[in-house]
């Protein structure tokens, strides 16, 4: 299915923005003929519009990746498991931040998650109204609005990626920064001295199943019912 030129345009506008605001940007390893033969008809076709622009890229000296979803797919189904969400949309993992975090879009719907893996909390924004391309493509690079507030103002995140990046050098895409003691494990609040850096996809499986997530309140939907945005 080609992409419509909404799209197109919309996803080269963000390229732009990219490209003239990170200091540090990587265009990262691009999905190969098998994987796109078998994902190409599961998965929305803009996303493989822009993985074969900047593939799974990395910024800030790995202090966030576009990730692929399919490395993913496990560690959601258990993050998602006991609650309701499943059943909203086929979900997908599409990016993550140094420290875990995961940016998760809805395939069909305006649905969005985000999964905080430090203290098991997801944050959704459930808008089952289907979406096209052009929606696609915005939502896939809103992912990076949480990076950037983070990045500029969160204070402790700030102070734990610095103290990071200094004592174990920057994130390659397979690595992440975790915390030994999780806090799931009595750990108590992230703390410079538990960090450490280690494989991504091992140690997001053994934080996925250690307790139930717990689903926050969806904003969107509590200020629509106050009245507060339109429906």
């Amino acid at each position: 299915m080609m992409l419509s030129q909404k799209a197109i345009n919309k996803v080269q506008e963000n390229l732009e923005y990219i490209e003239s605001t990170y200091t540090d940007f990587s265009i990262g390893d691009k999905p190969d003929g098998d994987f796109i033969a078998q994902y190409r008809s599961v998965l929305p076709e803009t996303l493989f519009y822009i993985w074969d622009k900047v593939g799974f890229a990395s910024f800030e000296q790995g202090s966030y990746h576009f990730v692929n979803p399919m490395d993913y797919a496990d560690i959601l189904a258990q993050c998602l498991e006991g609650t309701d969400l499943a059943a909203v949309d086929d979900f997908l993992v599409v990016g993550r931040n140094a420290f875990g975090e995961l940016a998760v879009m809805g395939t069909h719907t305006k649905s969005t998650l985000t999964i905080d893996m430090e203290y098991l909390r997801i944050f959704p924004s459930i808008d089952r109204r289907e979406k096209d391309d052009f929606v696609t493509a915005i939502e896939f690079f809103i992912q990076l609005n949480s990076f950037d507030s983070d990045r500029e103002d969160n204070a402790s995140f700030i102070k734990q990626l610095a103290y990071c990046q200094q004592q174990f050098g920057p994130l390659q895409s397979h690595e992440v920064y975790g915390l030994a003691p999780h806090p799931a494990l009595g750990g108590g609040e992230p703390s410079l001295k538990h960090r450490f850096k280690t494989d991504v996809i091992p140690y997001l499986t053994m934080v996925s199943q250690l307790d139930q997530f717990e689903v926050m309140m969806d904003i969107v939907q509590y200020a629509k019912s106050m009245g507060v945005m339109p429906e």
